[in-house]
């Protein structure tokens, strides 16, 4: 089906940008495109404001008759805060640190408004909602920090995050790229503290244990 070029000024949303940017990355990898290039195109990708933004940034790379796919804002069911990039799920650390951990689902937009404290995402055991989760953090104070804590195979993309002084920084040890159909988190904003994003250590481990153990016994008792 060939592409519907009125659709060009249509607003795009962080979804379709970092499809785009996807695209890019592979059609580099696949020597389309030299590293100067790839890193000129992502960055419009980043900005991009309508369709037609990203259409020009890949018409010569993608048929067109497959652009539209390539740059789908695919359609996540749900409603409420978080199923819309203008309604995100809003967390907010202040004087107390915030956690979130156990069993709860991961809405495709999370917006972490940081205060002087910290906020721990744990998603072992959560439920992704959708294959790119776009979380924006907003530097709400100074020295506020984000851990995030993920499973073996989810890929989190941490190129988009800035920092507000000297003393922020950014640091990841698991991959960019999920394997298999993992879902991909994709951090960006300013940060004055710290972002750690890690996999579960062995303390994580052992909470995770204990709590387990505790709601196999508050089952037998009930």
């Amino acid at each position: 089906m060939a592409r519907n070029p009125a659709n060009d000024k249509v607003r795009v949303s962080n979804i379709q940008r970092e499809n785009a940017v996807t695209a890019l990355r592979d059609a580099s990898g696949a020597g389309l495109l030299t590293f100067d290039e790839l890193d000129e195109r992502v960055a419009a990708a980043l900005t991009a404001i309508v369709r037609g933004d990203l259409i020009r940034l890949l018409e010569d790379l993608i048929p067109e008759e497959d652009l539209d796919t390539v740059i789908a804002d695919p359609l996540v069911q749900g409603e409420g805060p978080g199923f819309r990039w203008d309604d995100p799920l809003v967390i907010r650390s202040g004087d107390d640190s915030v956690k979130t951990e156990g069993n709860w689902d991961i809405p495709p937009f999370i917006e972490l408004l940081v205060g002087g404290t910290s906020i721990r995402l744990d998603c072992v055991e959560a439920t992704p909602l959708a294959q790119l989760i776009d979380i924006t953090i907003v530097a709400d104070g100074w020295a506020g920090s984000v851990h995030v804590i993920i499973p073996e195979g989810w890929g989190v993309d941490t190129q988009h995050v800035m920092t507000n002084t000297t003393n922020s920084s950014v640091s990841s040890k698991v991959r960019t790229r999920p394997s298999g159909t993992n879902p991909r988190l994709v951090l960006r904003g300013r940060i004055s503290g710290r972002v750690v994003v890690r996999y579960p250590n062995y303390w994580d481990r052992r909470r995770l244990a204990k709590r387990h153990a505790q709601a196999a016994l508050e089952a037998q008792r009930s």
